[in-house]
């Protein structure tokens, strides 16, 4: 009995152990090209939504696809922010500019 529960104690710590590994394996940066700061929002397959900040300050949406980014600017708007993503549906909001 105690051979058998040492053997599953130690399977344990060897699942942990890779299940820690791979966790960290799949961390990666993600920053806009040209930004001040890039936070992302929401994912949907390999597309994310987020925001960042240009060098004047102004906040835009941002959708990356793991290769393209592509801004998001709702027109006339002083600020646009992208908040979630389900499919090819963006959700988010924007300022209007005084």
């Amino acid at each position: 009995m105690k051979k058998i529960l040492a053997l599953i104690c130690l399977a344990t710590i060897i699942l942990c152990v890779e299940e820690s590994k791979a966790a960290i394996a799949i961390w990666t940066s993600l920053d806009m090209p040209g930004s001040s700061w890039t936070g992302a929002q929401g994912v949907s397959g390999n597309n994310i939504v987020g925001n960042y900040g240009d060098a004047s300050g102004s906040q835009h949406g941002f959708l990356y696809n793991g290769t393209t980014w592509t801004t998001l600017a709702a027109p006339g708007s002083s600020s646009t922010w992208a908040m979630g993503i389900s499919g090819n549906n963006i959700v988010g909001g924007y300022q209007d500019s005084y």
